[in-house]
């Protein structure tokens, strides 16, 4: 039986962390919108061929743990990717029941053009200090987390 979300009292406060995460939201869809009409694959995917550029041959499993994703998130977006043959998927040499995801030419010729480029958000975060950089990371792990809590307390 499911239980009911946690009952909070809206503030201020409150509303304008979800306006600021409801602006960077729309900002990152936008970046997916120009990643797609770009290079023909969404920002997730460029994502998964940037993370194989810096180690090629990589495990579903490696590659959750590199882009910090579901392991089903992944596989979904190695299954378009070898689709549309920028990545290709073999046996693991040392563990039969695994496939390493690799690179294929063409999308390795994407991944430097996307890193060549800068992506938005690297080159937005580049212009805080490093302190600030790292705040907002430790910040927005956590609530990743409470969400994450949160959502399993009411399933």
């Amino acid at each position: 039986m499911r239980k009911a979300l946690p009952l909070v009292r809206r503030t201020a406060s409150l509303d304008q962390a979800i306006a600021a995460v409801a602006s960077f939201l729309e900002e990152v869809r936008l970046c997916d919108d120009l990643s797609v009409k770009l290079f023909g694959v969404t920002a997730a995917q460029l994502t998964v061929l940037c993370a194989l550029a810096d180690k090629d041959k990589q495990s579903i499993n490696e590659l959750a743990t590199v882009v910090r994703s579901h392991q089903s998130s992944v596989s979904h977006i190695v299954r378009q990717l070898v689709s549309k043959r920028l990545v290709s998927k073999a046996a693991n040499p040392n563990d039969a029941r695994q496939k390493l995801v690799r690179l294929t030419s063409k999308g390795r010729a994407i991944a430097k053009k996307w890193d060549a480029g800068r992506p938005l958000l690297v080159a937005a975060l580049a212009k805080f200090p490093p302190e600030s950089v790292t705040a907002l990371t430790k910040l927005l792990d956590r609530v990743s987390e409470e969400m994450s809590q949160i959502r399993s307390a009411t399933t």
